[in-house]
């Protein structure tokens, strides 16, 4: 099965009352295709690989018909609240990196798409909101690396009006 640069959010697996099920994402703009990096597609390439030998250590039992990404060894859906404690547990191992949840991960990407420069309409996208207000509200918060950039950005545009080059080409 090839991986490609795009992975398609359709449904989530979340609690449904006091269990857990499939069901869509919270809005229909959740169901979003997003493009992924080599590095993510290499590393989604050795989840696979990992797959590869559960599947055929469960054989006829393992769930494919579920086609998950991360999942139990036979291929059945794991509780939302395990991986997450997974997640941590890994995160706190790595002395480099600040304590962070999953979803304090989909806080940083957003956060740091935006300091890069990336427009709001395309966070929003991958974010699957439905609005770009949404996106702004939640994670439009203005910090240091923003203010510096805002900061140099302008300065560099007061340099360019300044220069003799500007000011002929105005003139004409």
């Amino acid at each position: 099965m090839a991986i490609s640069r795009s992975k398609t959010v359709k449904q989530q697996y979340t609690r449904q009352g006091k269990g857990l099920g499939f069901g869509p994402p919270k809005s229909k703009k959740s169901i979003r295709t997003i493009d992924v990096d080599e590095e993510t597609i290499a590393l989604l390439r050795e989840q696979q690989e990992r797959q590869r030998f559960d599947r055929r250590a469960w054989g006829s039992g393992y769930r494919a018909d579920l086609d998950l990404v991360f999942c139990r060894p036979e291929g059945s859906a794991e509780d939302p609240n395990i991986i997450g404690r997974r997640f941590a547990r890994r995160v706190r191992k790595l002395a480099t990196v600040p304590a962070i949840g999953l979803h304090g991960l989909r806080h940083t990407h957003a956060t740091l798409l935006l300091e890069a420069g990336v427009d709001v309409k395309t966070v929003s996208e991958r974010l699957g909101h439905d609005t770009v207000q949404t996106t702004l509200e939640l994670y439009g918060h203005v910090t240091q690396t923003m203010r510096s950039n805002a900061a140099s950005r302008f300065g560099s545009l007061l340099n360019t009006a300044r220069s003799p080059v500007a000011a002929v080409t105005a003139e004409k």
